[in-house]
Formats: C-alpha cells, structure tokens, sequence
C-alpha cells in the first residue's frame, strides 16, 4: 500500500517581477507564466499530448466553418463566490479583442461573440427589439432605430426620452432591488465593465457623502442619523 502524499511547500522566485496582474493589460513570459498559475481559461494546450483539453469549457462543436458553439462547465464560482456565467466569458473574449488589449493578437481569429448566447441552462438570449423588415426579419435594430423608437413613443405621451436615459434608470434600479449586487446587474444591462456599474451604485448610494458628514462631525450633531441610514456607524 503506497504512503499517503504530503503537501509540501513549492517556493519559487524571479530576478524581476510580473508589471501587473491585468492579464489583457501586458504580454510578456513572466507575467504570462504567472497569470496562467491564477486565472482559468476555456481550453489548455497539452505539450506534450499536443491536444487541445478541456477547462472552463467541457465542450465545443462547430456549428459551421465560421462559428463554434462552447458548452461551459457547471458550477464554476469566482473567488467572491459569485457564479460564472456565460456573460462573464463573453466580457473576457471582448476585452480580449480591444484595442487597449495586448492579447489581440491572440484573438485574431474572432469575428465578433454571438449577440444569442446560449445559457446553461439552453435557453437562448435573443435581441430584446427586432427588425420585421422583410430582407432582415428577427435581426437585432440598430442603435439609431431603437433611438427614433424611442424618442417617437415618449412625444406621444408628452416626454423627451432618450434609450440611455431610460437605461441608467433602468440600471439604479436594478441595484436597488438586488441590494447593490453590480455583477448581477451587469448580466442584466450588459455593462462590459464593472467599475462602470460601480459609479451607478455610488450615486445611487452616496456613500461618500455619508463618510464625509462622518468625518465633518455632521453625523454627531444630528444624532448620527446620516450615517446609520447608510449602514456607517459614527464615531465614538
């Protein structure tokens, strides 16, 4: 019967070290050898069976010569806890494809993520307003159609409304109902980055204005009112 194994300590070191933890932000060895070590990416690449083997993706089938269809795997968490999805890989291969990322060039080969996504549960995301023009039936409107939709709809009840107008409403109070749960939030309005929908729930919460009438002494002279209505506590 073989010994149980033991865990032992792996201790490693550089001459220099990783410029950021930004996977998309630098491409070099070092970084990419450590960024490897923490974050999980759909496939991996065996060298020495020279097959490609599954990771995040359990799956992949192509659909057609120019379109692959990926299964994730089930019950993936983040290190907060928080479910990935499949919006969450959908962000990651776009940010991968912009300009401001180094990994472009790894990213050649990609067209564009599919607008439906399919969920892992199989059902389908489709566009939320369609085209019934006869040459492009069921295809998603453009920015400026869904604008003059819009605008149209509000002047007939007396409003100047505009589409982002109506989704930053949209968006607070989403965080309002979810209790300010932001990567909830963004599955929902597709905000590619969180820091984005972070600023949605600071104004919506002032919870900078909250510290600062701590700091000033405020909170003491109303009864530290302010800050317990923020969920801050004032000073002794």
């Amino acid at each position: 019967m073989a010994p149980a194994a033991r865990a032992r300590t792996f201790r490693w070191s550089s001459a220099g070290d990783i410029p950021t933890l930004d996977i998309h932000s630098q491409n070099n060895a070092l970084g990419n050898g450590v960024h490897a070590a923490i974050y999980e990416s759909l496939v991996y690449y065996n060298s020495r069976s020279f097959k490609i083997e599954p990771m995040l993706a359990t799956g992949w089938k192509l659909m057609n010569p120019t379109q692959l269809r990926v299964t994730l795997r089930q019950g993936v968490k983040f290190s907060d806890g928080s479910p990935m999805s499949a919006d969450d890989v959908v962000f990651s291969l776009t940010r991968a494809m912009a300009r401001t990322s180094n990994f472009g060039i790894y990213a050649q080969g990609i067209d564009r993520v599919a607008d439906v996504v399919v969920d892992e549960g199989g059902t389908p995301r489709r566009p939320l307003f369609v085209n019934l023009d006869r040459r492009g039936r069921a295809g998603r409107l453009s920015g400026t159609a869904v604008y003059l939709l819009v605008r149209a709809l509000g002047r007939k009840v007396g409003l100047t409304v505009r589409p982002h107008g109506l989704r930053h409403a949209a968006i607070t109070a989403a965080l309002d109902l979810t209790n300010g749960n932001v990567r909830a939030v963004r599955s929902f309005s597709r905000h590619a980055r969180l820091d984005t929908l972070n600023l949605y729930d600071d104004r919506r919460t002032d919870l900078a204005g909250a510290v600062a009438a701590l700091v000033a002494g405020d909170a003491a002279h109303d009864g530290g009112t302010c800050g317990q209505e923020k969920g801050l506590s004032p000073p002794p």
